[in-house]
């Protein structure tokens, strides 16, 4: 391929999903800025902190709503007066 044509170029394709980061929350973040994304993953990396958590971070940075755990329902006695078997 003749580099000084630079229309027969093929744009970079986008970067692909990190192995730490689950493909669900990947896909949330918009192709063009998965790059940013990457480096920034990359970056907080060598402070310690989790890509998933940086990926997290990034799409709350740039206003993409990321899905809420799920919650689990709250154990069986929960709210219930705390009573002694023998005062039943």
């Amino acid at each position: 391929m003749d580099v000084s044509e630079p229309d027969k170029i093929a744009p970079e394709p986008p970067p692909p999903c990190p192995p730490s980061v689950p493909q669900a929350l990947w896909d949330r973040v918009p192709e063009r800025r998965r790059r940013e994304a990457l480096e920034d993953a990359a970056k907080n990396l060598r402070r310690a902190i989790h890509p998933e958590d940086s990926v997290l971070a990034f799409l709350e940075r740039i206003g993409v709503a990321v899905p809420a755990a799920p919650t689990a329902a709250p154990p069986a006695h929960f709210g219930r007066p705390n009573t002694k078997p023998w005062e039943r």
